[in-house]
């Protein structure tokens, strides 16, 4: 069942239904829902601001605490001060001790404690979505010697699991008419730009949960706080055209208009390197490549077009900071200069044109998938007056390695950890 319910339009858990979001793992049983509710928000650690420094009491925020929060008699949202978990918590301690001293044999009351420990959390008791999303990703990277290891540490809630048919009534206590409906939930589409608005000069660790989950699963949290605020901006504007459902059509169009600017110039190379050995085999030739050539220019015209950029720019005013934003994009794909792209530099215009293939091919140009780069590469070489094998492995390294870069790989880092 749907676990999920709105609360003034933003989606929660009752808490009595966060041990089977989690799993019913350490983290998310009900002591450990009830410990972690009744922590104070921010704690003081010794940290080493410089490396050659002392360390510093410094006041941060406290990973280990869930905002917890309950509907008044007036239907205003409250929250749940910490202190008013301490009787949840004695009742469920002593159950588990009431229970554990019954037992003739190893984890027989198991079922019996889970489903009793429920019923001791506070009905109406909610915590926000979001909220609980971040709370899991933090403590499922906690330092190992901090934490009891499960086989399956939760990173993603599940949001639809198995309840007993006798627990449904139990875990929606006090929301009455919250309790989704089976088969209400609709999907519509939730613009990064919009939820991030206001947010695009905040470092990520900062961020409201809302946002900072929103950034997370659009795959580019650890490249935040990498990017300028106008770098943060154009890759939630990319990533809006690239999800938008209704520029669905718009992204097939320009796609099959680059598959076809692709095979004309692969025809204009094979009717370049013919011989011809007669005057009429000669003005055929002639012919043929004025015409693919204006037909190659009219794709181009078609592909640098930007249908979608008043629509993104409307939205952007509509946040109050249209000013801030390129003021167009083509296929998500924000305008070049005005200046004339002939008399860039040769490395320039090769980057350059490896991130407009990148975007071409439908890639955000600081998030390429596996696998984007040799068919960024592919493109690329068939322009053989701009590119070499050897000089697009070059201007990719430079447009990696520049401060901010203009293209990465979306693994890029993998292997780093928030701290």
């Amino acid at each position: 069942m749907d676990v999920v319910v709105q609360i003034q339009g933003r989606d929660a858990l009752p808490v009595r239904a966060v041990p089977f979001a989690g799993r019913w793992q350490w983290m998310s049983s009900p002591d450990g829902i009830a410990s972690a509710c009744s922590q104070k928000s921010e704690v003081t650690k010794w940290i080493k601001v410089h490396q050659d420094a002392d360390p510093q009491e410094v006041v941060v925020r406290n990973r280990e605490f869930l905002p917890a929060f309950a509907i008044s008699g007036d239907g205003a949202v409250r929250a749940l001060h910490p202190d008013e978990w301490s009787f949840c918590i004695d009742e469920i301690n002593c159950l588990g001790t009431k229970l554990k001293g019954e037992e003739a044999a190893e984890g027989e009351n198991l079922s019996t404690w889970r489903r009793q420990a429920i019923e001791k959390l506070p009905a109406g008791a909610f915590v926000w979505l979001d909220d609980f999303k971040r709370w899991l990703a933090d403590n499922a990277c906690s330092d190992i010697d901090e934490q009891i290891l499960d086989d399956d540490p939760v990173v993603e809630p599940t949001l639809q699991p198995l309840v007993p048919s006798d627990l449904e009534t139990v875990l929606f206590e006090g929301f009455r008419a919250a309790k989704p409906q089976d088969g209400s939930a609709t999907s519509s589409f939730s613009s990064l730009t919009s939820i991030l608005a206001g947010w695009f000069e905040t470092p990520a660790d900062d961020l409201p949960s809302e946002q900072w989950y929103r950034i997370r699963t659009a795959s580019w949290l650890m490249l935040w706080d990498k990017l300028s605020p106008s770098q943060r901006r154009e890759v939630a504007l990319q990533w809006d055209y690239l999800h938008d459902p209704s520029n669905a059509v718009e992204r097939e169009q320009a796609w099959e208009a680059f598959c076809q600017l692709d095979q004309i110039r692969k025809e204009i190379r094979e009717w370049e390197c013919l011989n011809p050995q007669s005057i009429t085999e000669k003005a055929e030739q002639t012919d043929r490549l004025l015409a693919l050539r204006e037909q190659e220019r009219l794709l181009r015209v078609q592909l640098s077009s930007d249908p979608a950029g008043s629509a993104q720019e409307d939205r952007a005013q509509q946040q109050g900071e249209a000013e801030a934003v390129t003021p167009t994009l083509s296929r998500g794909v924000v305008a070049t200069e005005t200046k004339d792209f002939a008399q860039l530099g040769r490395k320039e215009r090769q980057i350059m044109s490896i991130v407009e293939c990148a975007r071409s091919c439908g890639y955000e140009p600081l998030l390429i998938p596996r696998g984007g780069k040799k068919q960024i590469k592919e493109r690329c070489l068939q322009e053989t007056k701009l590119f070499t094998d050897s000089a697009f492995d070059d201007a990719w390294k430079q447009a990696i390695q520049e401060t901010p870069p203009r293209i990465r790989m979306k693994d890029h880092d993998m292997y780093g950890r928030r701290i």
